[in-house]
């Protein structure tokens, strides 16, 4: 009888444990199910034209008209004709090439989205242009980008595809203040 009690309890034992860590991951695969959608949920990319509208002109620090005068608004006319139809340079010389809303040279808004356009740097706008300028902290949750040293060192530095000029060598401190902007103050 104390043999058959000890069967009983050890299966009790196996099965309660059995169910609890089912429930466990039951649980975690339902708590991952959210991340996962938000991971695959991706904001649209815009182009500059949304940009413009707020970031251009003396009163707002001529940051467009700063950019159209740069070498990263000129990145895409810049390469050979041969490299303009491979996708391999498109990461590099277009803002947002395989993301949503991203270049793809076969997109009505293609045009809007050759070069490294202000999203190439601040990430898509879909989500954060509105809040931006209202609320920071919220806008950088919805996908705005601070850009760092890593940011420009993903195009900037590293491989580059075959048939592709050595870059040259990448100093952030230099290149930052090319293309800096910012704001004027608010008075």
């Amino acid at each position: 009888m104390r043999k058959y009690r000890v069967a009983v309890a050890a299966a009790t034992v196996t099965i309660v444990f059995l169910v609890a860590a089912f429930a466990g991951l039951s649980h975690a695969q339902d708590a991952a199910k959210p991340a996962a959608k938000a991971a695959e949920k991706q904001a649209a990319f815009l182009s500059n034209k949304p940009c413009q509208m707020c970031h251009k002109g003396a009163a707002k620090g001529e940051i467009y008209e700063k950019w159209v005068a740069s070498s990263h608004s000129k990145a895409f006319t810049v390469l050979p004709a041969e490299a303009k139809k491979n996708p391999k340079c498109f990461a590099c010389h277009t803002t947002g090439a395989g993301k949503t809303g991203g270049y793809d040279p076969a997109a009505k808004n293609a045009l809007d989205l050759e070069g490294v356009g202000c999203e190439s740097c601040h990430g898509a706008a879909g989500d954060y242009k509105l809040i931006h300028m209202k609320d920071k902290a919220k806008a950088l949750t919805l996908g705005l980008v601070i850009p760092t040293e890593a940011t420009c060192k993903s195009c900037h530095a590293g491989a580059v595809p075959e048939g592709h000029k050595a870059l040259p060598k990448f100093d952030f401190a230099v290149s930052k203040t090319k293309i800096e902007h910012k704001l004027p103050p608010k008075k």
